[in-house]
């Protein structure tokens, strides 16, 4: 993740970790993907996630947490424009095919067919929680 991106969310609200927000980062950046954002236009996605504090803040549309709401906001901004209906599922994170790349395993998801596509930050920066 970029240093601003990083220092933006710590200015937000300081915090220890960035799990739960990268987490909902992740999340979310498929959405804002050109290469994927098409694809999913107008049509209902199962979206299996292992983070079930972003998970809920996407299910509910809405995180007290600032950076997290800002996400969320931009998420469903996004959703809203492209017609797509998001059904977010809790998968453990040991079944979750999507984790293996963050862990440097590729083998089974490009023998499943899955292609790489750049990753793109959701424009969150500009949304107030005021």
């Amino acid at each position: 993740m970029p240093q601003h991106v990083l220092k933006y969310f710590n200015e937000l609200k300081e915090k220890k970790t960035f799990i739960c927000v990268l987490e909902e980062l992740g999340l979310a950046a498929p959405y804002f993907s050109p290469e994927v954002e098409g694809l999913l236009a107008g049509h209902d996605v199962l979206h299996f996630a292992d983070n079930k504090a972003a998970n809920s803040a996407i299910i509910k549309g809405g995180s007290a947490a600032p950076d997290m709401a800002r996400i969320v906001a931009a998420l469903h901004l996004r959703l809203a424009r492209q017609r797509t209906r998001l059904w977010v599922e809790f998968v453990k994170s040991e079944a979750n095919l999507a984790d293996l790349p963050s862990r440097g395993e590729f083998a089974l998801v490009r023998a499943l067919g899955a292609t790489p596509v750049p990753f793109t930050i959701p424009p969150f920066m500009g949304w107030s929680g005021d």
